[in-house]
Order: structure tokens, then C-alpha cells, then sequence
């Protein structure tokens, strides 16, 4: 049982990561869609 949460915690602890730089880019992205329609 332990053994298996800390798997899981170590498995999350990557994912947290990766998932910490998608959001990061698509929160640029939002930031630059802006930028362009305030152009306009």
C-alpha cells in the first residue's frame, strides 16, 4: 500500500511538471491571441 502511493506520488510529481509547462505555453498563447485582437 505504501509502496504504491509513493509510486503515485512519484508518478504525479512528473506529471505536475509536464503539466505546469502546458498550462505555462497555453497561458502564452492566450496572451498573444490577445495582443493580436487588441491590434485591431
Amino acid at each position: 500500500m505504501y509502496k504504491e502511493l509513493n509510486k503515485f506520488m512519484h508518478d504525479y510529481d512528473k506529471t505536475s511538471s509536464k503539466m505546469r509547462k502546458y498550462l505555462q505555453s497555453i497561458n502564452e498563447c492566450m496572451l498573444l491571441i490577445k495582443n493580436i485582437v487588441h491590434q485591431d
